[in-house]
């Protein structure tokens, strides 16, 4: 948008041809640092946020204690502020603008995956998700003591295993974009399915080792025939 008064003003206006080049290398160098500390902002976040997801980087002693989940939760949502000011500081720059057939499409699936994940919320034990049950306990001078949620399949999770992650996918690229909504919804969704997959892996390592534990059990049964 800037760029473009710029020209205008060298066209109509009878501007000095240097004056507007320089014009356009501070904007076009403005530009690019903002999304650069956009960029860093968001993989720094990112990285931070898988390391602390990690129960066995962080060890179960400190994972499962009653603190961790509502720091998890706040650190959370500190770090994700530089990012949003980064974000609205990146000037707007349309990439793709709906005609209306196509614009009423995109909401019809915006507001079905917000309703959906408004529906996932029954799906979850939120206060404890967010951390709020342990605190309470504490509070309370009670002990609390981790219990691994058991596996539910009903509600949205009948549907798919990762309901919130689903949702903000369609919902990110379900609008109108521009250039830094771009970048912001391609690290995301790269972002969403490295968490998805490292879930999986943190699973299937988990039923390995009660297979193997199971395995060595029954050996140590049969040698005592």
């Amino acid at each position: 948008m800037l760029s473009k008064l710029i020209d205008i003003g060298y066209r109509d206006f009878s501007v000095s041809p240097y004056a507007i080049n320089e014009l356009k290398y501070h904007l076009q160098k403005n530009h690019t640092g903002v999304m650069l500390y956009f960029s860093l902002s968001l993989i720094i976040y990112c990285v931070i946020h898988s390391i602390l997801a990690d129960s066995k980087l962080m060890g179960g002693s400190i994972y499962h204690s009653w603190w961790y989940r509502f720091f998890y939760v706040v650190q959370s949502v500190v770090l994700l502020l530089p990012v949003l000011y980064f974000y609205h500081k990146i000037p707007s720059e349309v990439f793709f603008q709906p005609n209306l057939p196509q614009k009423n499409f995109l909401n019809i699936i915006f507001i079905s995956a917000i309703t959906f994940a408004l529906y996932a919320v029954r799906s979850y034990d939120n206060s404890s998700f967010l951390g709020l049950t342990q605190v309470t306990a504490k509070l309370k001078g009670e002990d609390y003591h981790y219990e691994k949620p058991a596996l539910s399949k009903k509600g949205a999770l009948s549907v798919v295993r990762h309901p919130y992650y689903t949702a903000s996918l369609v919902a990110i690229w379900s609008r109108p974009l521009e250039v830094k909504d771009l970048y912001l919804n391609i690290l995301l969704t790269l972002y969403f399915f490295y968490s998805v997959q490292l879930m999986r892996s943190v699973n299937s390592s988990k039923s390995l080792d009660r297979n193997i534990l199971i395995i060595c059990r029954k050996f140590q049964l049969l040698s005592h025939f």
